[in-house]
């Protein structure tokens, strides 16, 4: 059986229309950015260093990030 019969009549979500890391959007410890992405949108920053990433929950917004520091 295939995906599309798997899943047939379900309703799927765009998951790029979602803004990821929101509150990185403001921290002042975010990375610098590239040509392909927004700074605050990488899994990393000055805390969370290759190979390490954000936690998931500070990816996906569902939680807090002890290390925010609201760039002025």
């Amino acid at each position: 059986m295939g995906f599309e019969e798997l899943h047939e009549g379900e309703i799927f979500t765009d998951n790029s229309k979602i803004e990821r890391n929101k509150q990185c959007k403001t921290c002042m410890l975010q990375s610098d950015g590239t040509a392909n992405t927004n700074d605050y949108q990488k899994c990393e920053c000055v805390i969370y260093q290759y190979p390490e990433s954000k936690p998931g929950y500070v990816f996906d917004n569902t939680g807090e990030c002890e290390y925010y520091e609201k760039d002025e």
